[in-house]
């Protein structure tokens, strides 16, 4: 049996019903294990591409970290082009996730399949995340505002305790509004990767399941980055051990003002390279979870599961 058609039988077996939040991150942690060697591989080339960018990143920010002015546009001619390749090859990587989010809910039969549809969907997923960041920015900018404003009148006696209340009201506002805008992007991604409707409609559905569902969004989304955040500190605790090793070294040699104005460059690639690799496992694992949640969810709202076992009964 080939690796998509035993992650195929895999997933089909574990979809059958709802399911608990912490049932659908732990089947997405199983489902990624079972098929380690196949996302590692379809990640390789875009890893190899975000690594080049972010080596190239590393090596332009060190140097012009060093205080070093005179090769500041040399230090820019190297940062930039590993911007490009960063983005590049984070956008292929999320090409290949949500091709594998379609793939492992069952709405393709395999994994190119997935890809070809995901790939016609491309733009559809580059405009949903430009309108969120723009959101995003929109609102960061005005509560900052807001908070700037209210600081001011904070000096003004007769004002204090109305601009105080205000300063922290916006500070709440605001990250509020972060939530709202970064939400429903958990189920939003899913829908352009599952269905087949026009832009405005795959948002509409997506928000609408998302404030619908509210609560349970929530709980999953803090379930979720809990998890990742333990895996991720599991993973990355080599280069973190590194980077405190060779702190607690200067401290040691130098003492206090001994203390390097930036971490040495080699110890910036080692942990640049260990990272990159440490995401091939961790990132899957955010894509599916999120994937499989909305297979959850549609089944509880719209029937996905009765819908789909009678589509095949239907082409049987």
């Amino acid at each position: 049996m080939t690796v998509e058609l035993l992650a195929q039988d895999q997933v089909q077996n574990q979809l059958v019903a709802p399911s608990t939040v912490g049932d659908v991150i732990g089947q997405s942690f199983r489902l990624c294990r079972s098929q380690i060697k196949f996302l590692a591989r379809i990640q390789l080339m875009p890893t190899i591409i975000e690594l080049l960018g972010n080596l190239l990143i590393v090596v332009g920010a060190h140097n012009i970290a060093s205080g070093d002015t005179s090769h500041i546009w040399q230090s820019l001619a190297i940062l930039m082009p590993g911007l490009f390749l960063r983005l590049l090859g984070e956008f292929f990587l999320t090409m290949r996730h949500m091709a594998v989010i379609r793939w492992f809910t069952g709405f393709s039969s395999n994994y190119k399949d997935a890809y070809d549809f995901v790939w016609t969907r491309k733009f559809y997923l580059v405009f949903a995340v430009t309108a969120i960041y723009m959101m995003l920015t929109a609102s960061v900018v005005f509560w900052c505002v807001v908070m700037g404003v209210s600081l001011v009148f904070v000096k003004v006696k007769a004002l204090a305790i109305v601009a105080a209340i205000g300063a922290i009201g916006s500070v709440a506002a605001m990250f509020a509004s972060l939530l709202i805008c970064t939400l429903p992007l958990i189920l939003i991604a899913p829908a352009i990767a599952c269905e087949s409707t026009d832009f405005t409609t795959v948002m509409g559905e997506g928000l609408k399941l998302t404030f619908s569902n509210l609560f349970r969004t929530l709980f999953f989304g803090g379930l979720l980055i809990v998890t990742v955040y333990v895996i991720a500190a599991a993973l990355d605790s080599v280069p973190i051990v590194v980077t405190l090793v060779e702190y607690a070294r200067a401290i040691i040699y130098g003492g206090a003002k001994g203390l390097p104005k930036t971490i040495n460059l080699y110890t910036q690639i080692f942990s640049s390279v260990w990272r990159s690799a440490s995401n091939m496992f961790v990132s899957p694992l955010v894509f599916v979870a999120c994937g499989l949640f909305y297979a959850d969810v549609r089944m509880r709202v719209d029937g996905l599961d009765l819908s789909t076992a009678l589509n095949k009964l239907k082409s049987d």
